[in-house]
Parts: structure tokens; sequence; C-alpha cells
């Protein structure tokens, strides 16, 4: 049967529509391009998303500045991924462009919108179609399996992105760390500080008590010149310019031993107090000692880790280059693979206007065709399709959820390099707190050099004070034996009665006349009033016991007992004869004792 100039349509998988055939350059009968067509659309891979995914996979490396040994190795197995993609896609590239040679032979078979075709003789049995579809099986088969490989392979990048982000989780948790230690080390700087200026303040409160020290010593080195002026002869000179002395026991030395005992307690408190300062001080420093230790390897590890991190660095920007310079193999490739399908897209347009009505219009010249195995294989092929259909599905899902995951690594790296900008202001205040740990240090230097030059001086004083202690210990021995000596050279205190009468109210009367012996230049007096105050007493004298001159009141203060003294200042001792007149003022009689020690 001739079907020359009539359109062979051949039944789709589904039943419900008709696909035309064609014929090869060599003649044989090959089933239509559309489905083809489909499945070539469909190995497209989406090169489009893949492109855009490894562009923005390109600019998140690109800002991945972090120091992470983990990202080099993994950046190095992504290599090692890209590669493997990089041959299959030159696999795929090689089956579309032996599709692409085909889709040329069917287009040479096309006349005024037919296909050409040429039955030789006889009746048509068994068509080649069989085998050729089985090729085409075959090839489909390979795709499918190429795909499945590139699941895999986009399965094992996927995974690694997610240790990645593990990875960079980690490396946030370690930023924290070090941010926290970092804040913990300004913290203890700004202690250190506050120790510095406190230790200062007690250096400065010390210098004012070595001040005030110094010149309590200086004031004892001056008095102690005055005493030692007072010796001669390893004797010390004694002016008693008066009978002030009542109890020559009792001397006047002992207060000033006691006013000399009172300073030196006061000094020896201000050394206890300057002793335990000191303490406070060199404790201080030794904590000050041990803090600035562990600061300083603090220091040491943070600049360990920068330069780990530099390095880091260096090798990250290495690893991106080259995964740089794959996605650029990638993209050629993807271009090539663009360029054969835009021919495919050619050839099904020029196979597509030999259809018409839903069918091939195929022009045989001569022979006739009866019964082909078409519809089996095509649903073979249909099957296969649905196949690399699913894989296509799946791969575009995968994809999906890696350029999720490339999203999640940019605001990972995104943290990261706020917490690297929160890391350098620390960095910095801790160089400034440094700076003032440094001034102050220096400060403290130039403190405990002064102080270094007070206690020098102290000790200096200290001898010198040891010195005028033993003069002291000595010359108040000398003062002890003088004491002595004034206590036997007087002997026992004379006392004598001059007056013990009652004198009436509003009376006076003149007590005994003392006759002063020449030797004596002092003699103390007391009137006593049996009952009341108010009255007046006067210490007369005279030179020839006739004419007697009066001294001032002794009762200046109204009391019942009251005392006077020859050889003061207001009764001279150049007199020989000396008495008592008391005037009573009181409205009643009342007894009067007056009485002359000497």
């Amino acid at each position: 049967m001739s079907i020359n100039g009539t359109k062979v349509l051949a039944l789709n998988n589904a039943g419900s529509a008709y696909a035309p055939l064609k014929v090869d350059a060599n003649g044989l009968l090959r089933v239509a391009a559309e489905a083809t067509s489909v499945s070539a659309n469909q190995i497209n891979l989406n090169t489009d998303g893949l492109e855009a995914s490894a562009t923005a996979t390109q600019n998140s490396t690109a800002a991945m500045a972090i120091d992470l040994a983990a990202i080099e190795v993994l950046n190095t197995a992504t290599n090692s991924k890209i590669d493997t993609i990089d041959g299959v896609l030159d696999n795929a590239e090689a089956h579309l462009g032996t599709i692409d040679t085909s889709t040329a032979s069917l287009a040479t078979c096309v006349g005024s919108s037919k296909v050409n075709v040429n039955i030789s003789s006889g009746n048509i049995t068994g068509f080649g179609t069989a085998a050729n579809q089985a090729t085409i099986i075959g090839h489909v088969d390979g795709i499918e399996a190429s795909l499945t490989a590139i699941t895999g392979y986009v399965d094992g990048i996927e995974t690694n992105q997610g240790t990645v982000i593990g990875h960079l989780d980690g490396v946030e948790g370690k930023l924290d760390t070090l941010e926290t230690t970092l804040t913990a080390i300004e913290t203890d700087q700004a202690a250190l500080e506050v120790l510095h200026t406190a230790t200062n303040n007690k250096i400065d409160t010390l210098d004012g008590v070595l001040d005030n020290a110094e010149a309590h010593l200086g004031n004892i080195d001056t008095g102690i010149d005055v005493l030692e002026a007072c010796v001669g002869s390893n004797k010390v000179n004694v002016n008693i310019s008066s009978g002030s002395i009542a109890l020559p026991s009792g001397a006047s030395s002992a207060s000033n031993q006691s006013t000399i005992i009172g300073h030196l307690d006061g000094v020896e408190g201000k050394l206890d107090t300057l002793e335990t300062t000191l303490t406070a001080i060199e404790t201080d420093q030794a904590a000050i000692e041990l803090l600035l230790t562990a600061a300083n390897g603090k220091h040491a590890a943070n600049e360990t880790l920068l330069a780990t991190i530099d390095s880091d660095t260096d090798a990250i920007k290495t690893s991106t280059a080259a995964c740089a310079t794959d996605l650029a193999a990638i993209e050629v490739l993807n271009t090539a693979a663009e360029a054969h399908l835009g021919n495919i897209d050619t050839g099904i347009d020029v196979l597509e206007a030999c259809v018409g009505s839903n069918k091939v219009n195929v022009n045989i010249s001569s022979g006739n065709i009866t019964g082909f195995s078409t519809a089996s294989n095509q649903s073979t092929i249909i099957g296969h399709l649905d196949g690399v259909e699913g894989k296509l599905d799946t791969l575009e899902t995968t994809l999906t959820a890696i350029e999720t995951d490339q999203a999640a690594i940019e605001v990972l790296l995104t943290a990261a390099n706020g917490k690297h900008a929160a890391n350098e202001t620390l960095l910095g205040t801790i160089d400034s707190d440094t700076d003032a740990i440094k001034t102050s240090t220096a400060a403290c230097a130039t403190d405990l050099a002064a102080i270094e030059v007070l206690l020098t001086a102290a000790n200096t004083d200290h001898a010198a004070n040891e010195v005028l202690l033993t003069a002291i210990d000595q010359k108040l021995g000398d003062v002890e034996t003088a004491v002595q000596l004034i206590d036997n050279g007087y002997g026992t205190m004379t006392e004598t009665t001059l007056h013990n009468a009652a004198i009436g109210s509003s009376s006076s009367a003149v007590s005994s006349v003392f006759t002063k012996p020449r030797e004596i230049t002092h003699a103390g007096i007391t009137v006593l009033a049996d009952t009341n105050g108010t009255y007046t007493a006067f210490i007369e004298f005279s030179v020839d016991n006739t004419t007697y001159h009066q001294g001032s009141n002794l009762n200046f203060s109204n009391q019942t007992e009251c005392q006077g003294s020859i050889g003061s200042s207001a009764i001279n001792s150049g007199f020989k004869y000396y008495r008592v007149r008391i005037a009573n003022n009181h409205s009643g009689s009342q007894n009067f004792t007056v009485k002359i020690s000497y």
C-alpha cells in the first residue's frame, strides 16, 4: 500500500493524542522529537537557578571573612563536588550534542511541511524503529543515571552546607565566648584601674602621714637640741628661781618626761600605722602583679587567636577563588547546553510545521507500511521520561534547600561580622584602659620612689632619734642624780607657824615676823581660815623690821586657803624680815593659821 503524501501519526503513551513520525538521513523511520523535546527542556537542570545559586554562593563566600580551618576543608570538599558536577554536565552536553545532530538529520527529511518517506519495495512488517527507540531508551537511561548521580552530589553539597552551618554555629559560639572573655578582661582592667587609683590615694595619704611624722620628728629633734644645751660637764644645769619646788621628790622633770613619753607613744603609734599601711600596699601590689600577669596571658592568647583568624581568612580567600573558577566553568557548560537546546528547539519547530489536525503530514513515494510496535517502546520512553522528570523535581527541591541554607549562612556570617565589630570595639577599650593603667603605674612608680626617699629620710631620722634618745636617757640619768644631789643638799623642809589665833569680824591682825636666813632664796606661805574665805591677806617685808612694805593680796579669789611665796616676781627675796597682815571681812569671828615653809 502506498502512503506517499500521507501523514503518519503514532498514538502517544496516554492514548489521548498522536505524534508525527519522521525519517532520518539514513532513511530510517524515527519517533517524532516532540516527546524528546519535552525531556530535553526538563534536562535543562534548572541551570538558571543553579547559576543564580552559584552566584549567591560566590557572593556569600566572598563575605565569609571568618577564620575557621573547618570552612577551608568544607570548601575543598565543595570544589571536589563541583568538579564532579562539571564532569556530569560534560556528559550531558555530549548527549545533547548527539540529540542536536539527530534533530538536524530529521530536519533534512522535511519538505513542503511534510515528512519525506521512501519505502523501496514490498510490504513493511518490521520497522527498525524499535532498535532506534531502544537506543534512545539507553541514552535516556544514561541521562537518568547521570541525574541520579547529580542528585547524590547535590545531596552531598547540601549535607556539607549543613555541616558548614553547624561549624558556623560553633564559630558564633566561640565568638560569644571570646566576647565574654574580652568583656571580663575589660572589667578586670577597670578593676585594676580602680585598684591603682586606690593605691595612689593610699600613697598620697601615706605621703602626708610621713610628712607629718617628719615634722613631728623635726620638732622632737629641736626639743632634744634644747635639752642637750642644758647639759654641761655631764650634768644638767638646773635653775630654780624661787621656792616653788614644794616636793623635791616630785620635781618638774617627771611632767616633762611624761610629755616626752606621750610624744614618743604618738610617734610609735604613727610608725605602727605606717607599718600597717605599707603592709597593705605590699599586699595590693602583689595582687596587682597577679592581675597583670593574668591579663598578659589573656593578651597573648588573643594575639595568637587573631593571628590564626588572619591565616584562616587567607585560606578561605584562596578556596573561594577556586570556587569562582569552577562556577565560571559550569556557566560555560550551561551556555553550551543552552545553545544545543536552541538548535533542538529550531529543529522541533521545523518538525512542528509538518503537523496538521493532530496528524503528521508524511509523503511516502512507494511501498506499503503494515504493523509497528512503537506504542510499547513509547510507553517505555514515557516511563523513563517520567523518572527523569521526578529526578529533576527532586533536584529542584534540593537546590531550593541549598539556596535556603546559603541564606542562613549569609545571616550567620552577618552576625559573625557584628561580633567582630564588637570585639574590635572591646579591643579599642582594652587598649585605652591599658594606656590608663600604664599611666597610673608610672604614677605609682613615682610615688613609690618618693616613699622610698621619705623612708630613707625616716630611717635617717630614726637613727638620729636613737642617738638622741640614748643621749636623753643619759641626760635623764644625770637629772635624776642632780635631783638626788639637790634633795640631799636641802635636807628636810622646815615649816614654822607664824599665826594661829582668832580674828574678830571686820578686824585685822599681823602675824609674827619671819627672819629669813641668807641662804634661803625661796619660801612658801600658806594662810588658812577655818570658816569663811571672806578675808584679805598681804605679805609685808622690811629691811629693818620697822618700816614694812605691802605686797599684793594672796586671797584674790575668796578661798578659805590661799598660798604665796617669797622669791617670786611679786615678793622679792632680797629682804630680811617678812610677816603676813590679815583682815577678816566676815560677819563673824574666825580662826586663822599662817605657816611658812623653806
